[in-house]
């Protein structure tokens, strides 16, 4: 469960530490079991599910990006759309939040409200994830940036209606590949390769 600077009974201010479960539980309820069966973390953060590399941002950083991007092209070429290329800002500048100051609204305010005094936690690390979930009010996507799946799920709510969200289905290893693998090497992921995308 990862935390949103859109929420309004929590603190808004960015990067957010993670939920205390302790508070979220109610009397009488198995509180074993749910502790054992989930996970609770800031925003942004990365985590690992057994050999891939997943990082989440659920502020809309691309839209703030989009705002600021500039980009040209050689003539003759054809321009790259958004969606691959502004998430490479991300881990280009190791940031999950590479702008500073933060995104302005049309009325000159910030878009959010950036706590420096917490930016290593903005950090993304040195190596690129596998996957970015990228959470956005733009349209729902998922690409291959720079070999890293990148995927905006859109908002699960619009207003009074349905939103969107997605979901991943990443098959396993093929066995000869891992009968015939050494034990001394390790496997690439192959995550673009072996991940199936639906969003709905």
């Amino acid at each position: 469960m990862n935390r949103s600077c859109d929420d309004a009974h929590h603190q808004c201010t960015y990067p957010q530490p993670k939920f205390d479960l302790d508070d979220l539980l109610y009397e009488g309820c198995d509180r074993d079991m749910i502790k054992n069966g989930v996970t609770l973390l800031p925003n942004p953060s990365i985590f690992k599910i057994n050999e891939m590399t997943f990082g989440v941002n659920s502020v809309d950083v691309m839209r703030h990006l989009l705002k600021e991007d500039v980009c040209r092209t050689p003539q003759g070429v054809k321009k790259l759309a958004f969606t691959k290329r502004l998430p490479f800002h991300l881990w280009h500048q190791r940031s999950f939040y590479p702008l500073y100051p933060a995104g302005q609204k049309p009325s000159g305010q910030p878009e959010i409200a950036v706590d420096l005094g917490r930016a290593e936690q903005l950090h993304l690390g040195d190596k690129k994830p596998d996957c970015m979930i990228l959470c956005s009010k733009l349209n729902h996507f998922a690409t291959d940036c720079e070999d890293v799946l990148c995927i905006n799920p859109g908002r699960l709510t619009k207003g009074v209606s349905g939103g969107t969200f997605a979901r991943l289905v990443i098959q396993p290893y093929e066995s000869q590949k891992l009968e015939s693998q050494e034990d001394d090497l390790q496997l690439s992921n192959d995550m673009l390769s072996r991940t199936a995308v639906e969003v709905s």
